[in-house]
């Protein structure tokens, strides 16, 4: 799964990060020279993670489109905010989670293009280790450049595990939404999706399940 390979390139390079500032504590200045250790392959690991959260962010699209096959447009998931707006108000809870979902949404998208395909004002710029003029460690950082979608300079390893974190908890969410959104009333009870209590957790493996409550107590079903 893309996310989860996402997840093992950010933890592979805070090793790799970790190891090499180790390093440089124990390297001595010799004439006035002191040899940086580069981690390698900088960009090349970004464009690849890149690629891996945009092939899940497809993936999710894919799956949008299969519970409203007519409403969803090029526009991707902006026409999804559309449609959730008009057909279940600005107030709606789904539609409040795609106003704060667009933007990472469109991040990943626009810094995957800038990468693959630069412009002068549409790239993404990528830095190795540098070391700053107080002796400090800089790790290798990157920054998009993006008339509407940019990313101010940051440290790749931070801004890996923002996306992780970020595009999970949208995948997440999202599946909840669309099914709760669409879940039909079976056998006369109220089926929902619900957000199972942490006794639950465990045995279904899923934080969110089709359910009913039955006072305030969660009852699963299925």
């Amino acid at each position: 799964m893309d996310i989860v390979a996402m997840y093992e390139m950010q933890s592979r390079l805070v090793a790799q990060l970790d190891a090499a500032e180790a390093s440089l504590k124990e390297m001595t200045v010799q004439n006035r020279a002191l040899s940086l250790p580069a981690i390698g392959g900088v960009r090349e690991r970004v464009e690849t993670f890149l690629q891996k959260a945009d092939h899940a962010i497809v993936d999710l699209f894919e799956i949008a489109k299969l519970f409203y096959p007519d409403g969803i447009g090029k526009k991707w998931f902006e026409s999804l905010f559309e449609l959730a707006e008009t057909k279940y108000g600005a107030d709606a809870t789904f539609t409040k989670f795609l106003a704060e979902a667009l933007p990472v949404l469109k991040l990943v998208r626009e810094a995957r293009n800038c990468i693959e395909h630069p412009k002068p004002d549409k790239r993404v710029e990528v830095f190795d280790v540098t070391l700053r003029p107080s002796g400090e460690f800089r790790p290798p950082a990157l920054e998009v450049v993006h008339p509407e979608t940019p990313q101010p300079l940051i440290a790749i390893a931070n801004f890996m595990e923002q996306m992780v974190e970020q595009i999970a908890g949208i995948f997440e969410l999202m599946l909840a939404f669309l099914c709760g959104y669409n879940v039909q009333p079976f056998g006369g009870l109220a089926i929902q999706v619900v957000r199972y209590p942490p006794e639950l957790e465990k045995p279904f493996g899923v934080r969110f399940g089709y359910g009913t409550y039955q006072e305030d107590r969660v009852v699963p079903f299925g």
